[in-house]
């Protein structure tokens, strides 16, 4: 059931191999609306041309220039008209010392929506590589309720649960349970996941998923489910 060993040394040679699949940077700025409102907020923008010289910047680094580059990004392409904005990225750890990877999340009742033709102008504040695993996590969008444990208490341990595996390499889509609760150990933690992997139902598109009343009983526990996916880098 454990694909830690598989999952690492995959998440290994993306790392390694990051200057083939591109970068993320994450860009913070003030966004001035035409409705009059403001607020600052972090833009991640993923790219095989993504890249910071040795000062932290590049050619969008300025205020005329950020704006231009979200009129390329996210005026153009009418599938791709709007983007999302978060007010924080918080970066979670699996628990353990040895492992160094973070997952990206962010309090999806904060999330803004905008469009380009939405705002009137945008202040750069900053630039800075993406700190979490975008490539196999991106984004995890998650309830408030799950934030607030977030922020206050440290994660305990970890299990991983493989959902969908592709041409037998222990790769694929995958489930990764951190736990945030002191009262369960790692054997306990196998052992409430093991149970789960028998309880998992297949989607329409023949995908297995974990029930919603099994999330909202593990989420009781303070233990929560991040999405990841490792292919072929």
């Amino acid at each position: 059931m454990k694909i830690t060993l598989s999952f690492f040394f995959a998440l290994l040679l993306c790392s390694a191999s990051q200057a083939d699949i591109g970068a993320t940077i994450v860009y913070k700025a003030k966004f001035v609306l035409k409705n009059g409102s403001s607020f600052v907020g972090y833009l991640p923008i993923s790219g095989y041309d993504e890249n910071l010289d040795a000062n932290g910047r590049n050619e969008y680094c300025s205020d005329k220039a950020f704006q231009m580059m979200l009129i390329n990004q996210f005026s153009k392409n009418v599938e791709q008209q709007t983007f999302q904005v978060y007010d924080h990225i918080y970066l979670v750890h699996c628990g353990q010392k040895d492992q160094k990877f973070f997952i990206g999340c962010v309090d999806k009742a904060r999330i803004k929506v905008l469009r380009v033709r939405d705002i009137k102008y945008t202040v750069f504040l900053d630039a800075a590589y993406a700190a979490y695993e975008w490539q196999v996590y991106g984004i995890q969008a998650v309830d408030p309720s799950i934030i607030e444990v977030i922020r206050r208490t440290p994660p305990v341990n970890y299990e991983e649960l493989l959902l969908s595996e592709m041409d037998g390499e222990g790769l694929g889509h995958f489930a990764c349970f951190i736990n945030f609760n002191p009262d369960i150990s790692s054997t306990e933690l196998y052992r409430l996941v093991a149970e789960l992997s028998r309880k998992l139902q297949i989607g329409k598109d023949g995908r297995k998923f974990i029930p919603p009343a099994q999330v909202a009983l593990l989420n009781a526990k303070q233990v929560f489910i991040f999405y990841g996916y490792i292919g072929p880098c």
